[in-house]
């Protein structure tokens, strides 16, 4: 099982240090090159046990440890390389944002807006954009709409051109339990401009959301079905296929899609590898 980050919206931010001639540093080089999280384990274990990094050159490989480990599933072993991790380095931002997707998995809100809180303090320009998102679908998760459009809007302010942070808000205006929060109109507004800045499977399922709220349910069916062609040209995971199958059966029958507590942006775990980008 992997860590899927809310779907395709999260970004792990891990900084990568490069520490060139360090002899203690190389097993964490292979380590972050290897796909399998067997070996990722084992090499970031090496690294550790190597005894001669930096501190925070530490906390960057159980962090990254701590990522293989939760795509394994083994979220206790997880959360104690996170929680050690920041022993070494109390600023490692990565840290705070997996350990607040494995916090929502278990839905420990309280635990997991702990840490989101750290690390959108903790974060600056693009980054912290992109931490605003990510708190911002993990609000949406447990439905508290109105908290994650306030944090759209400031990912909106600090980075115009974060494509997920359109494409979130559309989502949520369009698919939000709450009948008031929902704007079908502004959410088509926002989809387009999403897909404008990336053009990718979810946008088009996010745009085809938005249209179903508004009543465009041709819309709705057509870029539902320019989002199946584009995941089955990229093979990707069946889960995602089989949301998008479930959309299209509504739109099919002239019925909006309201967000599902088991929907892939709210599955922190699933069978698919998200991977960790630095």
């Amino acid at each position: 099982m992997s860590v899927r980050t809310l779907g395709p919206l999260i970004l792990f931010v891990s900084l990568l240090y490069a520490d060139v001639g360090h002899a203690g540093w190389a097993a964490c080089e292979s380590a972050s090159r290897k796909a399998a999280p067997d070996d990722q384990i084992r090499l970031y274990t090496a690294c550790i046990a190597n005894g001669q990094l930096h501190r925070w050159q530490v906390a960057y490989a159980l962090t990254h440890r701590a990522y293989a480990y939760s795509r394994k599933g083994e979220l206790d072993r997880a959360l104690a390389d996170l929680n050690q991790a920041l022993v070494y380095n109390p600023d490692h931002v990565g840290a705070y944002q997996l350990r607040g997707f494995i916090q929502a998995t278990r839905m420990q809100w309280d635990l997991a807006e702990q840490d989101f809180a750290t690390f959108i303090e903790r974060t600056s320009g693009r980054y912290r954009a992109n931490a605003y998102v990510n708190r911002a679908a993990m609000r949406f998760c447990h439905d508290s709409c109105a908290s994650a459009l306030r944090d759209l809007d400031q990912a909106m302010v600090i980075d115009p051109k974060q494509p997920y942070a359109y494409g979130l808000k559309a989502r949520v205006l369009s698919t939000c339990p709450d009948e008031q929060a929902r704007n079908g109109a502004d959410a088509v507004g926002l989809a387009q401009k999403a897909l404008s800045l990336r053009n990718d499977w979810w946008s088009h399922a996010t745009l085809a959301a938005a249209f179903a709220e508004t009543g465009q349910f041709a819309d709705s069916i057509r870029e539902v079905g320019l989002a199946e062609t584009m995941l089955g040209s990229k093979d990707a995971a069946a889960r995602d296929l089989g949301d998008l199958a479930k959309q299209r059966a509504l739109y099919e029958t002239a019925r909006p899609y309201r967000k599902q507590s088991d929907e892939t942006i709210c599955s922190f775990i699933s069978e698919s590898d998200a991977g960790a980008g630095d």
